[in-house]
């Protein structure tokens, strides 16, 4: 069976900075990673104003799509944590982790531990 990979991320904003970092985020979505990523299907930011949360979901056709999203993103995520958001961040991932996908996580979000990865064991994918 082919399943999808899927990365959801979950970052508390710092204080202050809740309506810069969507328009952050727009910007970079309309003009980093759209454009860069053309195997993406699917990237999509969503926001939580009264816990101070956003909330990232992404879905790849395979885990080798998220390694290249993951060199696309490298300096902008940077300028994220530094401008906007707090260090600490959930991940949640489902699917194959191949390609060293969950080691390149890991050395993103600066955690000393490992990522776990959910792997599909039954469902379908249906694109329209």
């Amino acid at each position: 069976m082919s399943a999808p990979f899927i990365f959801i991320a979950t970052h508390t904003v710092k204080p202050g900075q809740f309506e810069a970092f969507e328009k952050y985020f727009i910007d970079f979505s309309d003009t980093v990673v759209e454009p860069n990523e053309p195997r993406l299907l699917s990237f999509q930011g969503y926001a939580d104003p009264a816990s101070n949360e956003v909330t990232v979901v992404q879905i790849h056709p395979d885990a080798e799509s998220m390694v290249h999203h993951l060199s696309v993103i490298t300096e902008h995520v940077a300028v994220a944590y530094a401008d906007y958001l707090e260090r600490e961040s959930r991940w949640q991932i489902y699917g194959t982790p191949r390609a060293g996908v969950l080691e390149k996580i890991q050395a993103l979000g600066g955690d000393s531990t490992t990522p776990q990865s959910r792997e599909a064991f039954a469902g379908f994918t249906r694109w329209t």
